[in-house]
Parts: structure tokens; sequence; C-alpha cells
């Protein structure tokens, strides 16, 4: 038709962004990436303050000075993050290693860190290396702190990848913690069934930190969380990592990680209360 106009062709789709790292994806060339571009000091869902390496150091075993190592803590998923600098200036007695599967975000902290009792170390908590680093190797950690590298794989990973990706993940804590280890993770998640249903967990119990004022870091678009809270995982040294189904059923749980009542005293509703139970910050979302 005379004087007609043609169509302008659609926009061309935008690229989809870079996907999370997991089992199958160069999660290190994507998080060097991230840390190329961010600041030298990003935290992940809460930021380091007095208060929470006050509280995060209460917890921590009392070192044993008669031993070469009076206490030794590993941080996973480090980042760029200041947590593991506050809590080794806190705790001299305790030799923190904080780890990271970024080179560049290892290479930023190494940098900027001038703490005795702290070493930053290139490290793939999915796949560990054998042998593992020289930092790592023939440690056994009484304390395994977690600040958003859990949260990574629950919250951006595909559904299928997650149960290898997190089996193995659970699997190698279990592996580097000692006899009496403790695995904390901090979560504005009330309720991780994985950390609640793995094998290798002898105990698990929760609470809410009161973290109203605290900012959470550049990752959440600096909002401030109402709730945070605290996972605390006591290992079982008797559990074989090597089976192929290493998380129980929900009515296999015999304690719950909110109010500490036994199965026996749960009653027929025992799984209802598992999931819901409001004790220690409430129950599953």
């Amino acid at each position: 038709m005379i004087g007609a106009t043609t169509p302008s062709p659609p926009d061309p789709p935008l690229p989809d962004p870079p996907p999370p790292p997991s089992a199958h994806h160069d999660a290190h060339g994507f998080w060097d990436d991230f840390y190329e571009k961010s600041a030298d000091d990003t935290d992940w869902i809460l930021s380091p303050s007095e208060t929470l390496t006050e509280s995060l150091s209460s917890l921590l075993p009392e070192p044993d000075t008669s031993a070469s190592i009076p206490l030794a803590l590993l941080e996973i998923g480090c980042g760029t993050s200041l947590l593991s600098e506050r809590i080794a200036t806190s705790n001299p007695l305790c030799e923190v290693i904080a780890t990271d599967v970024s080179p560049v975000a290892i290479a930023q902290c190494a940098k900027r860190s001038q703490t005795p009792n702290l070493t930053f170390c290139v490290l793939d908590c999915i796949t560990l290396p054998s042998p593992l680093p020289s930092a790592l190797s023939g440690k056994d950690f009484s304390v395994i702190l977690d600040k958003g590298c859990l949260d990574t794989f629950l919250f951006r990973l595909p559904k299928l990848s997650r149960p290898s990706a997190i089996q193995s993940l659970l699997n190698n804590v279990h592996a580097l913690l000692s006899g009496e280890g403790v695995y904390i993770v901090m979560s504005p998640r009330k309720v991780i069934k994985e950390l609640r249903d793995y094998k290798g967990f002898k105990q698990y119990t929760r609470k809410a930190l009161g973290l109203e004022t605290y900012e959470s870091g550049e990752l959440d678009g600096g909002r401030v969380q109402s709730k945070v809270f605290l996972h605390r995982c006591e290992v079982d040294e008797t559990f074989d990592t090597s089976l192929s189904d290493c998380f129980r059923r929900v009515e296999e749980v015999e304690v719950c990680g909110g109010c500490g009542k036994l199965r026996g005293e749960g009653g027929r509703k025992w799984v209802n209360h598992v999931k819901h139970c409001r004790k220690g910050g409430g129950g599953e979302r």
C-alpha cells in the first residue's frame, strides 16, 4: 500500500546473564570476573560488624593452649569479605584460613590483610583437590564458617544441579572437620533442609540473630535484613560419606532443630512439627 510503513523488526532479546557457578560450570572464571569488577571488601548477606564478630567468637571452642595449633578455623567462600580478618584479630590463638574458588578474590584479600594468624588460600569446596593445598594439609578444623557459600548453591543454581553439588559440599565439609567439629552457616533462610537432613551431622540447631540494624552487603542490594539465622551443625565422625544417599527423610529426624524436642515427644504430627516449629527462628518458608 502506498504510504504504508514497514514495521520495524523487534529488538533482539537481551543476552542471558552469566550462569552461576556449579559443579559443571567454570566457577573460577565466573567469580574472577565478578571480583575484578567489584569492591575489594564485598560482603554477602550482612556486614561483619563488631557485634557479629563477638557473636561468632562466643561460639568457638576454648583453644587448647598445649597444642601446636590451639584452634583451627576455616572459612569457605570468603570472597573479599572482612569476616575472617575480624575473627582472626579477635581470637589471636586461633589459626584462621579463609578460602575461595576465585584466585582474584584471594589475591585481593592477601594484599589487603596484615593479620598474622590469617592465611588466604584458593579452594574449590565442591571438588577438593588431592592433595590439599599446603595451608590445609594435615589440619582438622574445629569450626568451618560459611557466610554465603552454601546460599549460592541453594538459591542460584538450577534445581537439577543442586543435589550433587550440595552433597559434595557437605561431604567435603564433613571431611575437613575434626571429630567434634561444627559447621556454622549464616543465612537469611529460616530452615535449610539440606543441613537438617544431612546424615553426616548428628545435631542441627538454628537461632535467629538480632540483626535488624545490620546492613547487608552489596550483593543483596544494600537492604537491611530483618532477620538472619545462624545454623549450627555438629559433625558425626562415624558417618560414611561414600554412601550414595547422604540425606535422611524428614520423618527420620531425631531432634527438632528449633526447640530440641525428641522425635518420641512429637507424637503423630512429628513431620509437621519439624517442618514448622517456630522456636529458634521459625519454620520453613
